[in-house]
């Protein structure tokens, strides 16, 4: 984005009014080439003393406002910019970096400190500087010259009433400014959607639609790509994993069995597909792909993102679309009726249970992974679980005697044709029985890890659930969700049984959410203590299936190759 003029001599009215003031510095001083969506935020914050801008992600909102930083900073003498986020580790991310990275290649004065809290000094009374989010009072504070307050992450839970309020303490003439930067709230009960409703802010949204790289592989706009910026192949990928549905259009555009874009993505990137290829499949589908995600249609009849509720509404809108999808892509709040981001869901609970008949022994296929999960005191089983390609086989004894639980582990596994990959819980009453199946199948084919725990980097499946998802539960649970459609539970009624409620429980319960870490987004899932309270027990069955599922798709650091290891929940 950057093509940095060193030697700036404009004219320094061009940046001091008018509504482009912000947008020609950053073009003239700071050698910026915004996309589109960059320069109205910019214009709109140098019209409107209050900005809330809603977006689905990827087109380029927080870099757009870290330019505003500078912008304003420099353009308005002696003046002050505070930042706040949801959280540190993300402003630092999304703001300070890029932040550092624009000033380092100008000729502006100042100075960069990167202690806490980060700050850019041009002198004394002349600075921008960020505020932790537990700290609402600091930022509050005045002097004599204009204002930027920015809330990055407005959306998020640490943001409350209180950080609106010291921040809007400070607007107090016609040349100071707030801006409030979210996704999409969930509900009504978020603060963004408080703030939506007044008068007072000037609200502005973007789609992923929106993209400049979006746009240029749709043929919609003739320029060279931004770096960073989402393009037309990540969101229909989206649509495909949250929608759980082909791409518009996808499977009648390609030549051949359509496999999804996912896998095209992985030929493109091994150097046996032509990008090219993927985009004239995408392309036909996209105008039919936004009209089914705007809820309302403009003056002219095209649709919208804009959720004005003066507009007409969109009558080809879906409702019916993952709650994601709207939030993160469409970057519009999801409708009553939008299904969560799940793992699984009970449609395809329904589909393992009801519909999925058990196979007989000889027609179960591969055995892909054995999994133990270790009852603890109070009534909880002892489960195995065997995972087939057909089925998911259990066994399970409420016995919480260590040399019992060994021995009926050891006749299961004993039985089976050969040892596949196993997972345990070795934690708690488990671990004594960790060291011994440890000693009786050797220590290089053992790998322990608690499900807090985050995912190995290094996987002997090639996967990448570190960069993926937040935690082991997590990632064993969206595994686990792969193969529920293929299977059919095996084992006596009471263990049947006992899974049916644990799988609809999770299916009803589990929702996954975004987290930050300096690693970037990752995955979570709700904790486990909620299917736990929803049921009124543990679920020992779901726990066996998910991480003999976690087995068998090599979760396993590689350094404990070997054909059995041993995971802890």
């Amino acid at each position: 984005m950057s093509t940095t003029d060193t030697t700036p001599n404009l004219h320094p009215n061009r940046y001091t009014s008018g509504v482009d003031r912000y947008h020609r510095f950053a073009e003239d001083h700071l050698g910026l080439d915004l996309a589109d969506t960059q320069k109205r935020l910019l214009r709109a914050t140098a019209k409107h003393r209050h900005v809330l801008i809603q977006s689905g992600n990827g087109v380029g909102k927080s870099f757009g406002v870290a330019a505003l930083n500078l912008a304003f900073l420099y353009s308005n003498i002696n003046s002050e910019n505070q930042t706040s986020s949801g959280s540190y580790s993300q402003l630092e991310d999304t703001m300070w970096r890029p932040m550092k990275s624009i000033w380092k290649q100008t000729t502006l004065p100042g100075r960069t400190i990167d202690s806490n809290p980060f700050r850019l000094d041009i002198d004394d009374s002349w600075y921008w500087k960020a505020v932790a989010p537990k700290y609402p009072d600091d930022l509050e504070g005045r002097h004599a010259g204009e204002m930027l307050m920015v809330i990055e992450e407005a959306d998020k839970p640490s943001i409350e009433e209180d950080h609106f309020k010291s921040a809007e303490s400070n607007i107090t003439d016609a040349n100071d400014r707030m801006v409030a930067i979210c996704n999409p709230p969930r509900g009504e009960d978020n603060i963004v959607y408080e703030k939506r409703q007044s008068s007072k802010w000037h609200v502005i949204q973007f789609s992923s639609f929106e993209s400049h790289n979006v746009l240029i592989d749709a043929g919609e706009l003739d320029e060279d790509p931004i770096p960073g910026l989402v393009d037309l192949p990540k969101i229909a990928e989206d649509w495909e994993d949250w929608n759980n549905e082909p791409w518009p259009g996808a499977q009648a555009y390609w030549d051949g069995d359509y496999p999804g874009v996912g896998i095209l993505l992985d030929e493109i990137e091994a150097g046996d597909l032509e990008r090219e290829e993927l985009i004239e499949a995408l392309r036909p589908g996209f105008n039919d792909a936004r009209r089914m995600s705007a809820p309302r249609l403009d003056e002219d009849g095209e649709p919208t993102f804009e959720q004005n509720p003066d507009l007409r509404p969109n009558p080809d809108f879906r409702g019916d679309l993952n709650e994601e999808w709207y939030r993160r892509r469409a970057g519009i709040i999801p409708p009553d009726g939008a299904e969560s981001y799940r793992p699984f869901y009970v449609d395809e609970v329904q589909i393992c249970l009801e519909e999925n008949e058990p196979p007989a022994r000889s027609e179960r296929g591969e055995l892909l992974g054995v999994a133990v999960d270790v009852a603890r005191k109070g009534g909880d089983s002892t489960v195995v679980s065997a995972l087939y390609e057909n089925a998911a086989v259990f066994y399970s004894w409420k016995d919480t005697d260590h040399n019992e639980n060994y021995s009926r582990v050891r006749d299961i596994v004993d039985e089976l044709d050969y040892i596949p990959p196993m997972s345990l819980d070795a934690v708690g009453e488990g671990s004594g029985l960790a060291d011994d199946l440890v000693e009786a199948y050797g220590s290089k084919t053992v790998a322990r890890f608690k499900a807090g725990t985050a995912p190995a980097e290094d996987q002997i499946g090639d996967g990448d659930g570190a960069g993926e998802y937040y935690n082991k539960w997590t990632e064993g649970l969206v595994v686990l969700g792969q193969y529920l459609p293929d299977i059919a539970p095996v084992g006596d009624s009471e263990d049947v049984a006992n899974l049916r409620e644990e799988l609809y429980a999770a299916a009803r319960t589990v929702e996954l959410e975004e987290r930050r870490r300096r690693s970037g987004d990752l995955v979570k899932a709700s904790p486990k203590e909620e299917v736990k309270e929803r049921l009124g027990r543990s679920p020992d069955r779901l726990d066996a299936m998910m991480m003999a599922a976690w087995a068998a798709e090599g979760c396993a650091p590689d350094d404990s190759a070997g054909e059995a290891f041993l995971i802890t929940s």
